[in-house]
């Protein structure tokens, strides 16, 4: 199933029964709630972001080693034959990782205002703890505008982290392209040259860039590249755009339609409908015009730390927060990955 290998983290303690004092929460009783907040709003959304696997990174740079080709010598041999010779090499790799944040921050008159007009105290009752909740979808899915602006995590991780000066993520555009970079013009990946090793570039018959409607053959010629070059299909995905997906779904009988399978979204098993066997997934971040071909193995999140909530403290009739997310996105294997833009 897709999205195995996210961890999630649960709270293990015991409660303790305390002797009310004030009608304010203390720091770390708030902070308690905040963070299991935070774990349900984030592991409930249905976006790339929760389909890919996390994992837990140590220091502000993401290193990890990774092989630069095939096994060239992989197959038969004879009983005195070399088995010594023209072995794959690995080499390491480094990305820094990458602060995201969003401030919330409300007065002491809006609060009081919001309060005595007899707001509904379901869930996270005040108007900063309402903000917080919105917030924090904000730095999730907040979408692309252009290269200059701040966009939410998910828009990130399509992108080539050339936004917003250079501090964005490094997304699937900035793996996903060929040995001349001719997409993103990423010419240097995680301190290596792209066009050196040929698991830093996708094939190319998975680099499909002609300007055409899409079609079944051209989908189809993708992920048979994809698998050629090591991509195993029961972790392939096919992540598009709504308008693209519609577009396979027109290419497709009504039978085939209702072909699906389960993805994993953090809390969430979706049924996604398939192509040959294939998850598509439709993502509002996606790049107008591309669809991705991805083996979903290969890519991770890495966090130096998970989506947390820090309190300031009050100043004057202010209450300001910050949540923060410390992450970048690896991948393992370009190589078993594949594109299809300038599409319609």
């Amino acid at each position: 199933m897709l999205g195995h290998g996210i961890d999630y983290k649960e709270w293990s303690g015991a409660w303790e029964k305390k002797t009310l004092t004030s009608t304010t929460n203390s720091g770390v009783e708030f902070q308690d709630l905040v963070d299991r907040r935070i774990e349900e709003i984030f592991n409930n959304q249905v976006s790339l972001f929760n389909l890919v696997s996390h994992e837990q990174n140590i220091g502000k740079s993401a290193y990890w080693d990774a092989r630069t080709a095939r096994n060239s010598v992989a197959g038969s041999n004879s009983e005195s034959g070399d088995v010594t010779s023209s072995y794959s090499t690995r080499i390491q790799f480094n990305l820094p990782i990458r602060i995201n944040t969003a401030v919330v921050e409300v007065t002491d008159f809006a609060e009081t205002a919001h309060l005595s007009e007899g707001a509904n105290a379901v869930g996270m009752a005040s108007l900063f703890e309402q903000e917080l909740n919105d917030s924090m979808v904000d730095l999730l899915a907040k979408p692309y505008t252009d290269a200059n602006t701040k966009m939410g995590i998910n828009a990130q991780i399509f992108r080539d982290g050339t936004g917003n000066g250079s501090l964005d993520m490094h997304g699937l555009s900035y793996w996903v392209d060929d040995s001349s970079s001719t997409r993103s013009s990423v010419t240097t990946v995680a301190g290596q040259t792209r066009s050196s090793y040929e698991n830093l570039y996708v094939a190319s018959g998975s680099f499909d860039s002609t300007t055409e409607a899409l079609t079944e053959a051209d989908l189809r010629a993708v992920i048979e590249s994809c698998e050629t070059e090591g991509a195993n299909r029961s972790t392939m995905a096919l992540v598009t755009t709504h308008a693209l997906r519609g577009k396979i779904f027109d290419m497709m009988s009504a039978g085939e339609r209702y072909l699906t399978t389960e993805a994993k979204f953090g809390f969430l098993t979706v049924p996604l409908p398939t192509f040959d066997g294939i998850p598509i997934y439709a993502d509002k971040d996606c790049p107008s015009g591309v669809s991705f071909v991805l083996d979903m193995a290969t890519f991770r999140l890495r966090e130096l730390k998970p989506m947390h909530f820090e309190p300031l403290a009050k100043t004057a009739m202010t209450q300001k927060g910050i949540v923060k997310y410390f992450a970048n996105l690896i991948c393992k294997d370009v190589g078993k990955n594949g594109i299809l833009y300038n599409k319609s």
